[in-house]
C-alpha cells in the first residue's frame, strides 16, 4: 500500500477493548443491519496499548455488533496516538428537553453543586476549566458544575452518572468541542441545553483504561491525520478460521482494487469521528 499512516488491518474482536460504555439498542439495530447486508462497512479505529491488545477509538457499536453476531475478526484502522497530528478532544452536547431545575436535581443527587454565572456569554467566549461542566440553557443563563478531580476514578464515575441521567429521556446531539456554538442556537421554548464537558487528557484515558474503567458515553473525540472510508468487507471473510496474515494479504488486495476503482476514499487530513 502506498499510504503508510494508520494502516488497515484485520484483528480479532477479542483483542479489542472499548473505551466507553455501550448502547444495547444501538448494538441490536446495527447487528441486525450487518447480518442482513453480510458486511462490515468502514473500519473500527483502534490504537495499540500493548503487545496484542487495542483500544477502540471509534466504532464501539460496530465492534459490539460483530461480537453479538459471533464474528471472529474485525476490519480496523490502527492509529498511532504518538503521531503529532492525532488529537484528543471532547464533545459538546446539545440536549433536548432539559431545564435548569432538572439539571439541578440531577446534580443534587450526585452531591454536586449547580451554580449560576453572573454574566451571560457565548459558549466559545468562556474560559472553561478542565474541572468544570458548563451549561447554557434556554433561559439565557449560564450554569456551572465544578468537579473534584483529586480522585480520577471517582470523578469519572460521577461524570458518567450525570451524563447517563440527562441522556436517559432526552435526545443528545454531539458536536466537536471546537464548534463555535452560541446561545442563538439554543431553543427558547423547548427546554434545550448546550453542555460543554470537562476534558480528559490522554494520560487520564490511558490510566482509566489500564485500570479497567470505561469512560462516560459520548465524551471523547479523536481526530486523525487520515481516515479510510468506504471500505466494505464480507462477514464471511471475517468469520473464517484462517491465519490473520492470510486475511490481511487479502485485505491489501481489496484496498488496492477499491482505490483504483474510486470505490473508497483516503482522506489525508484530520477527520472528526463519532464513537458509534
Amino acid at each position: 500500500m502506498s499510504h503508510h499512516w494508520h494502516p488497515l488491518r484485520i484483528i480479532g474482536t477479542d483483542l479489542l477493548r472499548p473505551l466507553s460504555s455501550l448502547s444495547e439498542p444501538i448494538t441490536r439495530r446495527l447487528a441486525a443491519g450487518m447480518a442482513a447486508a453480510g458486511i462490515q462497512k468502514n473500519p473500527i479505529a483502534v490504537a495499540s496499548v500493548g503487545s496484542s491488545e487495542f483500544i477502540i477509538l471509534d466504532g464501539v457499536a460496530r465492534w459490539s455488533a460483530l461480537k453479538r453476531l459471533g464474528i471472529r475478526d474485525a476490519l480496523t484502522q490502527v492509529v498511532d496516538l504518538d503521531d503529532p497530528l492525532s488529537k484528543l478532544s471532547s464533545w459538546n452536547h446539545v440536549v433536548r428537553h432539559l431545564t435548569a431545575r432538572e439539571l439541578e436535581n440531577m446534580a443534587s443527587k450526585l452531591k454536586l453543586t449547580l451554580s449560576t454565572a453572573e454574566e451571560t456569554v457565548s459558549i466559545h467566549d468562556r474560559h472553561i476549566g478542565a474541572d468544570t461542566l458548563v451549561a447554557l440553557l434556554g433561559d439565557d443563563k449560564t450554569y456551572r458544575i465544578e468537579f473534584d478531580r483529586s480522585d480520577l476514578i471517582s470523578f469519572n464515575q460521577t461524570l458518567s452518572r450525570l451524563i447517563t441521567a440527562y441522556s436517559a429521556n432526552s435526545q443528545v446531539i454531539r458536536l466537536p468541542s471546537e464548534s463555535l456554538i452560541d446561545g442563538s442556537l439554543i431553543s427558547r421554548t423547548g427546554g434545550e441545553a448546550h453542555i460543554t464537558l470537562p476534558v480528559y487528557t490522554q494520560s487520564e484515558v490511558s490510566h482509566l483504561m489500564k485500570s479497567g474503567y470505561l469512560l462516560p458515553p459520548h465524551t471523547l473525540c479523536y481526530s486523525f491525520p487520515c481516515r479510510y472510508l468506504g471500505i466494505r468487507i464480507s462477514l464471511d471473510i471475517l468469520s473464517q478460521d484462517v491465519p490473520s496474515d492470510d486475511k490481511n494479504g487479502f485485505l491489501d488486495e481489496l484496498i488496492r482494487m477499491r482505490l483504483s476503482r474510486s470505490r473508497a476514499a483516503y482522506y489525508p487530513q484530520s477527520v472528526f469521528l463519532m464513537n458509534d
